[in-house]
């Protein structure tokens, strides 16, 4: 294990995404959202994804130069056409013009279709939170998951997002996926050649297993069963079918180099003020906190959403970025082959 200064690993992103032809302010967004991603401790979607993202670029199956555009812009509503660039980038101008939008009215909703991997959902509401606002983020995804009582993937790990600011040293946010754990961990526990708890998902036949990589060939599981089934569905419907989007079993894979992925992304902000006001929202949020936390013990101590991540981020402000020493490696091939300086 070694750490990396974070903003060093943001420039050395940056670095690689653009030598595949991305526009260096959009390649900065891709870099800054995975490396926000390891600092606040969820490296499933960090800089492990970088190779990827890149091949991607490099095959065509993201468009370095896409064109995106606005196709509705009303007063609480727009839909942006990623156009198939990076979904990092189309993310950030979505949630960039739901937060202007939710200042001047109050409440506002933005949808992305033909779009592509966003990276951690929660990355897109740590400014704004920070700015007095509530925000909900989603994306959907490739089918991973069989829905409650089905054994055929149909459903993605489509996660859920939601962001409250608070007198609190940091944000409430939770980020989770609709499934018992996020792909990327399985991901990431099949690089490293591990097995993972029983319940998290099943291989190909419909039995539970172990093996990372006989779940990612199968199916996850949905968390709390049809709970988290149906939970997917409508994100599903939130991401997919309302801004036009693939969904289902029509959305293409990231990891799969013949096929568009077509995703599309969910925001939704609103403004305190235009309610009873952000400082009487705080002033009860604070109520709500100290019953949470007067619930554990001397010795037990109850966190927050997003108080864990919150202060991993700030360790690794200080301290730097962990990453594996096998992350490392490949990393610096994929710039030497990319023509880019080494970490």
């Amino acid at each position: 294990m070694a750490c990396v200064p974070h903003d060093k690993l943001i420039e050395f992103c940056t670095d690689v995404l653009a030598s595949a032809g991305v526009a260096r302010d959009q390649a900065r967004v891709t870099a800054d959202c995975m490396v926000r991603a390891d600092m606040r401790g969820v490296a499933s979607h960090g800089v492990i994804r970088l190779p990827v993202y890149y091949n991607r670029l490099v095959k065509g199956l993201i468009d370095r130069a896409p064109k995106g555009r606005w196709v509705v812009d009303k007063q609480g509503t727009a839909l942006y056409d990623a156009a198939n660039g990076l979904g990092h980038y189309a993310g950030r101008v979505a949630m960039d013009r739901a937060v202007q939008k939710a200042a001047d009215h109050g409440i506002a909703a933005v949808g992305v279709f033909n779009s592509t991997h966003f990276g951690m959902a929660s990355y897109y509401m740590l400014s704004a939170v920070n700015q007095g606002f509530i925000c909900l983020a989603s994306t959907n995804s490739a089918p991973r998951m069989a829905p409650w009582g089905g054994r055929k993937p149909v459903l993605g790990t489509n996660p859920l997002a939601i962001g409250a600011p608070s007198n609190l040293p940091f944000p409430l946010i939770l980020d989770m996926a609709t499934s018992v754990v996020a792909l990327g961990k399985l991901v990431v526990a099949a690089s490293e050649g591990r097995p993972v708890p029983l319940g998290w998902g099943l291989d190909k036949d419909g039995n539970e297993t172990t093996d990372p990589k006989e779940i990612l060939s199968g199916s996850l599981s949905p968390m709390s069963g049809p709970k988290g089934s149906g939970l997917s569905l409508m994100l599903d419907v939130l991401c997919g079918v309302l801004t036009g989007a693939a969904f289902g079993i029509g959305l293409g894979s990231m990891m799969n180099y013949n096929t568009l992925e077509k995703s599309g992304h969910f925001f939704l902000v609103i403004d305190p003020e235009s309610f009873r006001g952000l400082d009487a929202f705080k002033a009860d949020l604070d109520q709500l906190v100290e019953m949470v936390r007067s619930s554990g013990t001397e010795t037990d101590r109850v966190y927050l959403p997003g108080e864990i991540e919150a202060e991993r981020e700030a360790d690794a402000l200080v301290r730097g970025v962990h990453l594996e020493e096998s992350l490392i490696a490949e990393l610096n091939e994929l710039a030497r082959n990319a023509g880019c300086d080494q970490l």
